[in-house]
């Protein structure tokens, strides 16, 4: 294996601990990509099999080393334990992570309860298990998607455990995940704009306001009248931050792309009209010298 043990490839020492095995590899996965390395990756596949293999060769010969045991089972007995369907091992860990979604699903829940139903995921056993850790990694990122906004405040945690924004590169990356990454970097720039020395947030807010034919007439009369920074921060938000304007009311935002539409339209017949007033009197002067 290029000079290299399998050992040292997974930077793991020699130990016939499946879970420490398992642990190792998806460490070194998270830096090694087969889309950026495929060799490295090959490499690091071939040293996870042979490591499982000697670790599995080790536990069978342990448990053919055990004395055997004499029993005396009832006939009855072996037939009710052959039928008996065979347990989820992981099955303790899908009802942790029922508890979590099962929260963010409540209209009004503790956000500590929520962090510690997260942390309650990402530390259980089973996800030292491969398939089980992607499998929760999807799913947890849908999870969060589908029940925004409660669910925002379990991004940064979410994102700085499975290392996301370090993943952004891969070709493999799930949409659910990319999805939490855009909504993520969205609410940065929305707090950004709650500021009030931002230039943006004058506009910003107007669009936060919500429709203005539910507002009483001083205030509707008030906020009508901001077309410039409301299309100045929709400028803004095209060009630099379209997840804020998908996290808007877009009855809202059609509303005012509407009214801006309209008013730039009034402003070019006004300019069209004094300037043909303007050149029909020059017309008017010369005819009469």
């Amino acid at each position: 294996m290029s000079g290299l043990s399998i050992w040292e490839v997974l930077g793991q020492p020699p130990t016939d601990d499946q879970r420490a095995i398992k642990r190792a590899y998806a460490q070194q996965l998270k830096r090694t990509h087969p889309e950026d390395d495929a060799a490295g990756f090959q490499l690091l596949r071939q040293a996870y099999e042979r490591a499982t293999s000697i670790a599995a060769h080790a536990a069978a010969r342990a448990h053919a080393a055990e004395p055997a045991q004499e029993s005396h089972p009832e006939p009855q007995a072996e037939v009710v334990e052959a039928c008996a369907p065979e347990k989820d091992p992981h099955e303790a860990h899908w009802r942790i992570c029922g508890r979590l979604e099962q929260l963010l699903a409540m209209e009004h829940v503790d956000p500590a309860a929520m962090t510690a139903a997260l942390e309650a995921v990402l530390q259980t056993e089973s996800m030292e298990n491969l398939e089980i850790f992607a499998d929760t990694e999807v799913g947890l990122a849908r999870v969060l998607l589908h029940f925004a906004p409660r669910g925002d405040l379990l991004l940064p945690r979410a994102i700085e455990h499975f290392g996301w924004y370090d993943q952004e590169d891969r070709w493999d990356l799930s949409p659910e995940i990319r999805g939490v990454l855009s909504r993520e970097r969205a609410l940065a720039v929305m707090t950004r704009l709650s500021d009030r020395r931002h230039q943006h947030h004058v506009g910003y807010m107007t669009l936060c306001a919500g429709p203005l034919e539910t507002m009483g007439f001083w205030r509707r009369l008030r906020l009508g009248r901001r077309h410039r920074p409301v299309a100045a921060f929709l400028n803004f938000a095209v060009g630099q931050a379209p997840g804020v304007l998908h996290m808007l009311d877009q009855d809202v935002v059609e509303a005012w792309d509407r009214r801006i539409a309209r008013r730039e339209k009034t402003r070019q017949a006004r300019t069209t009209f004094w300037v043909f007033g303007a050149f029909l009197a020059v017309v008017l002067l010369m005819a009469r010298w």
